[in-house]
């Protein structure tokens, strides 16, 4: 257990993963998780199956569970790619939960591959930014409309 949650933690290298000096990786963690699927009968010859996923965390919190546990969080962008559907600059400063509803609505595929990825990696918190284009001509300047946090398993009920 750390005293000091917020304590950077750094390591030989910058990152152990880069083979070249000009690669590219992504800047994330991972969580291997082994779950129990079948338990092993000598007596009828099955044997017991289990399967191992690597899942992954994006951040902690910087803050302490009860159980002396760092607190994740995973950080996911809604992107806006057209004012006449959302217009996130209008309406994000009035409710950013009806927002959030519509790109649960519109988009469930994905947030639920966002919401059983945090679930899996035992993530506590999920947040999620709402960016949009500077200027709906230009791919290349952004802005942040706004964030909203969830708890990950009070979210999924």
């Amino acid at each position: 257990m750390l005293d000091d949650p917020t304590k950077v933690i750094n390591y030989e290298s910058e990152n152990p993963f880069l083979e070249d000096e000009n690669q590219v990786a992504t800047r994330c963690g991972y969580v291997y998780k082994v779950w129990k699927l079948q338990d092993a009968n000598e007596a009828e010859g099955i044997k017991g199956k289990k399967i191992c996923i690597r899942c992954s965390v994006h951040s902690t919190t910087g803050t302490l569970k009860e159980n002396g546990e760092k607190a994740l969080v995973n950080v996911y962008a809604l992107n806006e790619h057209s004012l006449e559907r959302s217009n996130w600059r209008g309406s994000i400063d009035h409710s950013i939960i009806a927002c959030l509803n519509s790109e649960v609505s519109t988009n469930a595929f994905r947030i639920s591959r966002y919401l059983v990825q945090s679930i899996l990696a035992g993530v506590d918190f999920m947040k999620f930014a709402f960016v949009s284009r500077k200027d709906m001509g230009k791919n290349t300047e952004h802005v942040v409309c706004g964030t909203h946090t969830v708890k990950t398993l009070a979210w999924a009920q």
